[in-house]
């Protein structure tokens, strides 16, 4: 029982004293368009985009060097209005894949 007990407070030391260390390189940056950073199918209820409150300030905190991908599952019908929402809100991304798979869906098939 002594031995448990030593591991479970070497642990808790461990947790207690451990630093959390991130690394300098960029990161990527993987978004979800609709429900994460626009109302989710905003675009088809209000016949336009709306950005969901905080959005672009939390994109705008992400440094330049990072990389942003958003994936949606608008079809190709929705692109150009789409790209011309975010360019016109100042949302900053690397690339955008569109006819993803809706959630809920397996997608193993």
């Amino acid at each position: 029982m002594e031995r448990s007990e030593g591991k479970n407070t070497a642990l808790k030391d461990v947790v207690q004293t451990s630093e959390l260390i991130l690394s300098t390189l960029s990161k990527t940056w993987i978004f979800d368009l609709d429900g994460t950073l626009v109302k989710h199918n905003g675009y088809k209820l209000d016949g336009k985009d709306s950005l969901l409150e905080g959005a672009r300030e939390y994109l705008d905190e992400i440094p330049d060097d990072d990389y942003i991908l958003i994936l949606t599952s608008r079809t190709d019908e929705y692109r150009d209005m789409t790209l011309d929402f975010l360019r016109e809100n100042g949302i900053r991304y690397d690339k955008i894949i569109f006819n993803m798979p809706m959630g809920g869906k397996d997608c193993s098939k």
